[in-house]
């Protein structure tokens, strides 16, 4: 069993998450995702995360083709930036 505290600010929690979602609509975030282990402002977040949208790409016509919806790979790039403390070569 949980700390009276705890427990306090959880319901505090579900009745904030209460104010911007149904019961139906947490219901169903709950069912599809299963993160059960989240307190409900952690909910709240991922919920909100989910409501947004990416703005619309704008047209341009300087980025070669190849590059367009490149990701670059964050790992290598911190390696090459600073080798020393993310484990990378000096080379």
């Amino acid at each position: 069993m949980e700390q009276p505290k705890q427990t306090a600010s959880r319901i505090r929690g579900v009745q904030k998450l209460l104010d911007r979602y149904t019961v139906y609509e947490i219901a169903r975030w709950l069912d599809k995702y299963q993160r059960w282990d989240l307190a409900p402002h952690e909910i709240g977040v991922l919920m909100e995360a989910k409501r947004s949208e990416y703005p619309a790409k704008w047209e341009e016509a300087y980025t070669p083709s190849v590059l367009v919806d490149y990701e670059t790979d964050l790992h290598v790039y911190d390696q090459r930036l600073c080798p020393s403390r993310e484990g990378g070569s000096r080379a």
